[in-house]
């Protein structure tokens, strides 16, 4: 028998639960009141917390402005260590809550300290030292025992910069871990509260209560201190280093990249004893309320409530067998008892009538039935009703519409129908139906695609789904399936398709990259070109946002530019991306790219994305790049040409006069080591005119066929003499020969190496290498298809600044103090007259290298000859022809000492005459020297043409320090025997005669 079927056992269990609501109302209260106090508690750490916080930042900052101080004071910068040592001495004394106060050089070595050392110690492996070298900051390390003072310390420290900004030193601070017992005290950590503090690593610094049982431990498994480590300014309930269970605010003390972590805590036996004590109070009164009301409700029940109840259900039974026409009798009866005797004679009366409203119902239920075939039949997708067997019963004209294809079925004829999957194409076999499954295994099918065949021979696509009847108690019943002909709409979606497709291809032939995004920034679609610049394939790019796949900054400030989508979705308008713009590849490749964005709208013109355009614009710019170079090199040569040739002109009438002095006196030694010094430095001053000849249109090289190796080795060798920089040479043993000048060559090379070795003032390693390449045409700008030969220069230095490697060959522009900005514009210069092209490469901090592409020579190599010492003996008569009368008086000098007879003329006109005349008395006359620019009159380029006509043979010699033409570097293509250049000595001289005169 069930207890509860007792009405004085349900009404004890009825004052019960009226007792319910007033223990749910003590323990509501006792967790309101406990929340209330983990509130209050929770502010009261959070101001200690705060408090700490303030401490602690307000102790870093007055150390690092103290350190900063003392880093700046004269004898810091200055002074030798033990001035320094008695400085921290006085310091010390006056800032009693540091233990100490010393001076580590940039090697870690204590070189000065406030407390005597007992030996030499070394720092460069604590954390304190490290973080200051590595950040340049104010830092602090961590718990260790002091190697000075030899107690557990916290080491401030600040690094110490010389004048140039490099670090020479770092200043440290130390304090004893006792200092944060004051710390606790500060803040006023009342009795039954926890703090603890820790360093980075988790080591205990300090703990109240207990510091000497803690400080110094490294408890990293233990859970408060695994929530300082990994949590912040947060509150966490967790067992504390004692073993007992706290409520702890825990946070850190930051300054860069060093740390403290420390957490306040109380326990929860403190925070909440008068709370549980009021609980236990209010519980117990509770519990004799209940007792007493339960004997009270004991009693009462009996007389009041059971006996009058025992009489009414003599009478429920025979209401319950049916007989609806008894009534209760109600003497004695009164209240709620005699009210449940009313309704017992009024339910016998509402039975009575229902039985007659049931009849009435089923009449209601068939119009029922007749609305819902209605709804059915009116659907306009097919219905089909199958029963347990698999026989179809009924189906609505929707349904016979998709199957018959325009003739009429029967129902009869249903019985067998095709379909295949339109997925696999495999055909549909009788069980495997929806319906057929959904009848056997109960499987429901939803929206399977099936092309199937119509009556007619037809063919449609169907989505079929088909799902189990069931009876009330779970029996199967038959199936429902449900066809929706989806033919068309099959049809536009492969429209769609073969139109996306199109697109796609469309998208891929175009030559420029593009990408269209949503209106959110999200990549929707980009093209092959588009993938190769971004370094992203569209599967992985799409749904990723355009600021992720589409990396530009500014080729100038190298800053992130603005995301042009939403430019584009701001204006509504077409916009383009500046100049200076480079796009950043997945794998870092930089291109310097132009770029349109235009707003893609729909049928209503909204907006619903953003089309960008791009394209790759690098080798445009460096085309454009050297071309602007050239301009400027071209203006730069009107000007250097003008000086070089007047300087020429009057180098070589100063040091013709010094070479003949020279040659006029043998007997002084003096005399002759004097002349031989203003050689020399006459050398230089030529070596300068050289150079800016360089850049003019007459510094074409004189150009011969030899092998760079030996010139590579003495150039580098040369220029590194006396540095500390190692060299290393990967030269191919079948490296071509090449044409070109060997003296501007060298000049390249020393250039390039000379900028090397200012790149690594610490010392380092340069890496020459020379091979062979076949460049293709177009494969670089301004550079023609062919064999080269090329030669790179590497250097582990500081390296170029992305944005300054664009003006490195611009004549002027230096970032030396001392540089006058032509040593890169002449190498540039030199290999663009040589028909080849010069390239850089550098990354910063890791180093530089230059390529250089000289055209390959299949010609034989031509041998120099030294020309020191020539000496030559002639006979006949030779014209001078110059519009300066000491180089006319110089060169008849040195024409006279070997033997030949001199005719003078200050120009053209003045030459053919004498040439004109000596026909006339038929005198041979051997050679001439023509200057190719006489201001005013006629010069060389001129007469020779008129020289030719009359003496064909005649030896005819170039002479000029400067010419707008070509005529020195080609001398035979204008009709000249020879060329040399002023200024010049007389072994040359006599070198180039012994060349034409036997």
């Amino acid at each position: 028998m069930n207890i509860f079927s007792s009405l004085r056992t349900r009404l004890l269990l009825l004052v019960i639960i009226a007792l319910i609501p007033f223990v749910i109302l003590i323990i509501s209260s006792n967790l309101r009141y406990r929340s209330n106090r983990e509130t209050e508690i929770r502010q009261e750490l959070s101001h200690y917390g705060r408090m700490t916080q303030s401490n602690l930042n307000g102790f870093f900052e007055n150390t690092r402005k103290l350190l900063l101080t003392i880093s700046s004071t004269e004898v810091v910068q200055r002074g030798s260590p033990s001035e320094i040592s008695v400085s921290f001495e006085k310091l010390h004394r006056k800032f009693n809550d540091y233990i100490n106060l010393g001076m580590a050089d940039i090697n870690g070595n204590i070189i000065s300290s406030a407390i005597p050392m007992p030996k030499s110690i070394n720092s460069s492996d604590l954390l304190w030292f490290r973080q200051a070298v590595k950040t340049r900051e104010f830092s602090f390390g961590k718990y260790q025992m002091g190697r000075v003072v030899s107690v557990p310390v916290i080491v401030f420290s600040m690094p110490i910069p010389d004048d140039e900004g490099k670090i020479k030193g770092v200043l440290y601070l130390s304090i004893s871990c006792e200092w944060f017992r004051k710390l606790v005290t500060d803040i006023g950590l009342p009795q039954g509260y926890a703090f603890s503090i820790t360093d980075i690593d988790g080591t205990i610094l300090s703990r109240y209560p207990d510091p000497e049982k803690w400080s110094g431990k490294q408890l990293k498994d233990s859970p408060i201190v695994v929530a300082m480590l990994n949590k912040q300014n947060l509150f966490v309930e967790t067992e504390d280093l004692d073993g007992e269970n706290r409520i702890n605010y825990i946070s850190a003390a930051r300054y860069g990249d060093s740390i403290l972590h420390y957490s306040i805590g109380i326990s929860l036996e403190t925070a909440f004893s008068e709370i549980n004590r009021d609980l236990q109070i209010n519980m117990a009164v509770l519990i004799f309320v209940g007792l007493f009301s339960l004997l009270a409700a004991f009693i009462v029940s009996e007389k009041f409530i059971l006996r009058p109840v025992n009489a009414l259900t003599i009478v429920a039974g025979s209401l319950s067998r049916g007989d609806f026409s008894v009534r209760t009798v109600q003497t004695g009866m009164s209240g709620e008892l005699g009210q449940l005797a009313m309704t017992f004679d009024s339910m016998a009366s509402a039975l009575s009538k229902q039985m007659d409203e049931i009849r009435a119902g089923g009449e209601a239920l068939r119009e029922s039935e007749q609305l819902l075939k209605s709804i059915i039949e009116h659907l306009p997708v097919g219905v089909w009703y199958l029963n347990a067997k698999g026989e179809i019963i009924f189906g609505n004209p929707a349904g016979h519409r998709i199957w018959e294809g325009g003739r009429h079925v029967g129902i009869e004829q249903f019985g067998e129908y095709k379909g295949w999957l339109l997925k696999s194409g495999k055909q549909i076999e009788p069980h495997e139906w929806g319906a057929a499954r959904a009848i056997e295994n109960g499987e429901i099918e939803l929206e399977e695609e099936i092309e199937i065949e119509c009556f007619d021979g037809t063919r449609k696509i169907i989505l079929n789904s088909a799902l189990p009847l069931r009876g009330n108690s779970g029996e199967i019943l038959g199936a429902i399936s449900i066809n929706e002909d989806i033919t068309e709409r099959k049809r536009a979606a492969e429209a769609l398709a073969d139109e996306k497709e199109r697109l796609s291809v469309t998208l891929r032939s175009i030559g420029d990259g593009v990408i269209t995004a949503d209106t959110h920034g999200t990549v929707v679609l980009m093209n092959r070109v588009a993938e190769e610049l971004c370094g992203w394939t569209l599967a992985e790019a799409r749904g990723n946002p355009l600021s992720t796949v589409f990396v530009i900054i500014d080729q100038i400030t190298r800053k992130p530019s603005e995301n042009p989508v939403g430019k584009v979705l701001a204006s509504g308008q077409n916009t383009e991306l500046t100049k200076q713009t480079l796009l950043i590849s997945r794998d870092g490749t930089e291109r310097l790219i132009s770029d349109s964005g235009a707003p893609i709208k729909d049928r209503n013109s909204l907006t619903i994305g953003v089309v960008l355009v791009f394209r790759d614009m690098t080798e445009r710019q460096k085309l454009l790049d050297a071309a602007q170079r050239n301009d400027k090199l071209d203006a730069l040569g009107v000007l250097a040409g003008g000086i070089a040739h007047d300087f020429n002109n009057l180098l070589a009438g100063i040091f013709g006069y010094i070479d003949l002095a020279r040659s006029i006196n043998t007997a002084d030694d003096e005399v002759a080591n004097c002349l031989d010094k203003a050689i020399a430095v006459f050398n230089r001053a030529k070596d300068l005119t050289q150079q800016l000849l360089t850049f003019s249109k007459g510094g074409a090289p004189v150009r011969k066929t030899g092998q760079l190796e030996p010139l590579l080795r003495k150039s580098v060798s040369f220029a590194l003499s006396g540095s500390k920089i190692a060299c290393e040479y990967s030269i191919a043993a079948d490296l071509w020969s090449s044409c070109f000048d060997e003296n501007q060559i060298g000049q390249v090379i020393d250039n390039l190496v000379i900028n090397a070795k200012q790149a690594m003032p610490a010392g380092g390693k340069i890496l020459v290498s020379a091979g062979n390449v076949i460049v293709k045409e177009g494969e670089k700008p301004g550079l023609s298809g062919g064999n080269f030969v090329r030669v790179s220069i590497t250097d582990t230095g500081t390296g170029i600044q992305p944005y300054l490697l664009n003006r490195i060959f611009d004549p002027f522009f230096t970032t030396k103090l001392k540089g006058n900005g032509l040593g890169l514009a002449t190498c540039y210069t030199i290999i663009h007259k040589h028909e080849g092209c010069i390239e850089v490469e550098s990354v910063v901090d890791k180093g530089t290298t230059f390529h250089i592409f000289l055209p390959a020579s299949p010609g034989e190599i031509v041998q120099g000859v030294d020309s020191s010492s020539v000496l030559h003996k002639g006979s006949g008569k030779m014209i001078i022809m110059d519009d300066e009368e000491y180089i006319r008086e110089i060169l008849g000098s040195m024409l006279g000492d070997m033997g030949y007879t001199v005719l003078k003329a200050k120009d053209g006109e003045e030459a053919l005459k004498i040439c004109a005349e000596a026909m006339g008395k038929s005198i041979r006359i051997e050679g001439a020297f023509l200057d190719i620019t006489v201001p005013g009159g006629m010069g060389g380029k001129e007469t020779i043409v008129q020289i030719r006509q009359r003496c064909p043979h005649m030896l005819v010699f170039a002479s000029s320090g400067y010419s707008e033409d070509p005529v020195m570097s080609k001398p035979t293509g204008y009709g000249f025997t020879d060329s040399i250049r002023k200024p010049y000595r007389k072994e040359e001289l006599a070198a180039m005669l012994n060349r034409h005169i036997k």
